[in-house]
């Protein structure tokens, strides 16, 4: 699920999944232009936002996800006017 200040996306996203793949399909989702900045975070257990600008911190993310049998893992996607 990624979320953006006023919008909610669902989509699936594949097992092994890198950090291009996924900034991807937060683009495509969202319908941000080739040219919008914006940044991703997933929403930890504790309800914190966490950015993912690594691809050390979205498997960290994915990791935890799976650990926490979660049944969903929620992404915030905002951008930025430039």
């Amino acid at each position: 699920m990624f979320v953006t200040s006023r919008e909610v996306f669902i989509t699936s996203i594949a097992p092994g999944l890198v950090l291009a793949g996924l900034l991807e399909e937060v683009r495509g989702v969202c319908k941000f232009d080739l040219q919008q900045a914006y940044t991703v975070k997933w929403v930890d257990e504790e309800g914190d936002p966490c950015t993912i600008s690594s691809q050390r911190e979205l498997d960290e993310a994915l990791r935890l996800y799976e650990v926490n049998k979660d049944s969903e893992l929620t992404l915030h996607g905002q951008y930025f006017v430039i």
